[in-house]
């Protein structure tokens, strides 16, 4: 249990991706244009909102690991190439919300500011004006939310595709060795397994769009 633990809270900076809405995809999977597909490295996927909506006032939530939030990433349009990043709407200004975890499951707001974007390809990597801590006394991480406070018009289409978010960490300042004794309550593990599943769940979806005769249950 205490492995199954460990890995779960040292994971990567931004493990799980949850939004606001995504747009359904028949033909390529229902989770096609989720969230996921805009923390999985390829330019060529993207988190599209539906054609219905209004952008502004959309979001992404991306789970994270204890420490510094100090930079996010945003690759600002669906970035597969120069016709589909001009097609779609583009992010113009982000409003960045970090979130820390206690030990009563509460999520603490440690930071908010908005942030402009650039309409231009490729990662752009945004400083903060301030860093945020993300569990600092708790045994648990945090969430950064990102929220569309403005857009790029698109030349043909209405709804925004946004092809990679990621959020940089820095490292926190040193506290003192934490000493656990005896062994780790089922209630604990219940806590950290819900608090993860959306990471768990991701990691599926994103599996299943390479493998599509996956199967199992999540």
């Amino acid at each position: 249990m205490f492995v199954l633990l460990a890995l779960l809270v040292v994971g990567p900076a931004h493990a799980g991706a949850k939004t606001s809405a995504f747009q359904a995809e028949n033909k390529k999977g229902t989770n096609y244009w989720n969230g996921g597909s805009a923390i999985d490295g390829k330019p060529e996927t993207a988190w599209s909102v539906p054609g219905e909506s209004a952008n502004k006032g959309e979001w992404i939530e991306l789970d994270i690991t204890k420490g510094n939030v100090e930079k996010i990433g945003v690759v600002a349009g669906w970035d597969k190439d120069e016709d589909s990043f001009k097609d779609y709407p583009r992010v113009k200004k982000l409003r960045v919300e970090v979130y820390s975890i206690d030990n009563s499951q509460e999520a603490l707001l440690v930071g908010s500011e908005s942030v402009d974007v650039a309409d231009q390809r490729g990662l752009q990597i945004i400083p903060l004006a301030k860093k945020a801590v993300v569990g600092t006394d708790s045994f648990f991480g945090g969430k950064v939310k990102l929220i569309i406070e403005d857009v790029y018009e698109g030349n043909d289409y209405p709804n925004l595709r946004v092809s990679e978010l990621a959020v940089y960490m820095g490292e926190m300042d040193a506290m003192p060795a934490a000493t656990v004794e005896g062994g780790i309550s089922k209630d604990i593990i219940t806590k950290v397994l819900k608090r993860h599943q959306n990471e768990i769940r991701s990691c599926y979806d994103q599996a299943s769009r390479t493998k599509p005769t996956l199967a199992g249950k999540v």
